[in-house]
């Protein structure tokens, strides 16, 4: 698929050329298979076409057609059997439309039906750039002019106009910078910021904000790493094979899978890429624990450390004053957030070398847990609750939450999860320890 802008196209000459050349358009769709489609698409006006084209409704259903290649299907899809001419078409549709004309038309075997799939694209990708003209009765804010621009690029680049599209994708991508989106924890903002800078030729930029989006929004947030073409260049580079693990695994299990496989330094590299613009506590958190695994110096640590710190700090003062001033904090059947508050101040306090505070603090959210009650706890509860044990050397009761976590979590992880080390090291409660991640792992082979 090629996602070359053309040059020197002849803008839309509309419907009269289009009828004209119904014969040949028909008899090309006869060769290439969609006969019923082409007909029912020529004998309409072809300055509606596109501006009828069905807002997008399955956005993965379009995106499969698009990779898959299946141009007729693809176009058929976003534009309706019939016009209905109040209908307001979307930027993501429309592009749509642009994509699969331009392949049609470059497929077509004969130059009617060339100009006719052209004249479709060339509507699309217009009416991109009109629907998206600033407005002129009000001041937009830097993230509404910056999506605007990132969407009139489309149209520009789709009309042949490379250079032009390139300083509007670099425009949206200072402006969703002034728009202050590094300090908010806002995945689909990333993502537009990741999509205008790969755009633009910024692939640091890209593979920063991608990061980002990933780490705060799933698997979702970078659905389309793999398939938007304005990711060719950044996928052609190694470290975009981290980006799809991280994807793939979610931050936490890929986090894990590298220190269980030795990799800490691609865990240094990926958290300060998301901790770039997000503030993540568990980017954070595995950023501290991937320097320690390297033997960073110890002035390199402690900045992480105190990072991950000052990023709970507040959370866990608010949690105190709360209790100073006598308000009761509801205790559901599940997690209330605060144990993973104390968890991380518990690690960054261990790491700034207060041990005692952090026992402290690893004792606080392991009790935040336990105020669960037991029949509630599922095992990944059960898993957090023997990591505070053994963090605050409880270790005696930390083999026995880990016996019953053990069944639901990964023995590989618990091999080597640093939370567990005290229990590991135990020369009377090491060994039982072992045996129970073994038993676990013949029964998750079984």
């Amino acid at each position: 698929m090629s996602n070359t802008p053309r040059s020197g196209r002849q803008q839309p000459g509309y419907g009269a050329a289009l009828v004209r050349a119904l014969p040949r358009i028909v008899f090309a769709a006869v060769l290439v298979g969609f006969t019923t489609f082409v007909a029912s698409l020529v004998l309409r006006p072809l300055p509606q076409v596109a501006r009828v084209a069905r807002p997008s409704t399955n956005q993965s259903q379009l995106w499969r057609l698009y990779t898959e290649g299946q141009w007729a299907e693809l176009l058929e899809a976003v534009l309706p059997e019939e016009i209905e001419v109040d209908r307001v078409p979307d930027s993501f549709t429309l592009r749509f439309a642009g994509w699969a004309a331009d392949e049609l038309a470059a497929a077509a075997e004969d130059d009617a039906s060339r100009k006719a799939f052209a004249e479709v694209a060339d509507d699309a990708w217009q009416r991109i750039i009109e629907i998206n003209e600033p407005p002129s009765d009000r001041e937009e804010s830097p993230y509404d002019g910056a999506y605007r621009q990132y969407w009139r690029a489309f149209g520009v680049q789709g009309l042949g106009r490379a250079d032009e599209a390139r300083a509007l994708w670099e425009s949206a991508m200072l402006g969703f910078e002034a728009a202050e989106i590094p300090r908010r924890r806002d995945a689909s903002r990333y993502s537009l910021l990741a999509h205008a800078s790969a755009a633009a030729g910024h692939t640091d930029e890209a593979f920063r904000a991608m990061a980002a989006s990933i780490a705060i929004g799933g698997r979702g947030a970078g659905s389309l790493l793999t398939v938007h073409p304005v990711f060719k260049d950044l996928l052609e580079e190694t470290r975009a094979r981290d980006l799809v693990r991280l994807r793939d695994d979610g931050l936490e299990r890929f986090c894990r899978r590298l220190l269980t496989a030795g990799e800490p330094e691609t865990i240094v590299a990926l958290t300060d890429a998301v901790l770039s613009y997000a503030a993540d506590n568990d980017a954070a958190y595995y950023r501290g624990l991937a320097l320690e695994a390297l033997g960073a110096d110890e002035k390199t640590r402690r900045a992480a450390w105190q990072y991950l710190y000052d990023l709970v700090a507040t959370e866990t003062e608010f949690f105190d004053q709360t209790v100073a001033d006598g308000v009761d904090i509801p205790r559901p059947t599940t997690d209330s957030g605060f144990d993973a508050t104390f968890y991380f101040a518990g690690w960054a306090t261990r790491g700034l070398g207060d041990i005692e505070r952090s026992q402290e603090l690893f004792v606080r959210s392991m009790g935040e847990l336990l105020a669960i009650d037991p029949p509630d706890r599922d095992e990944i509860q059960w898993y957090n609750i023997a990591c505070g044990y053994a963090l605050s050397g409880q270790l005696e009761a930390a083999l026995d939450a880990i016996e019953r976590a053990l069944p639901g979590s990964d023995p590989t992880w618990t091999r080597v999860d640093p939370d567990l080390e005290p229990l590991r090291r135990d020369p009377e409660l090491g060994p039982r320890f072992e045996r129970l991640i073994r038993a676990a792992e013949l029964t998750s082979v079984g």
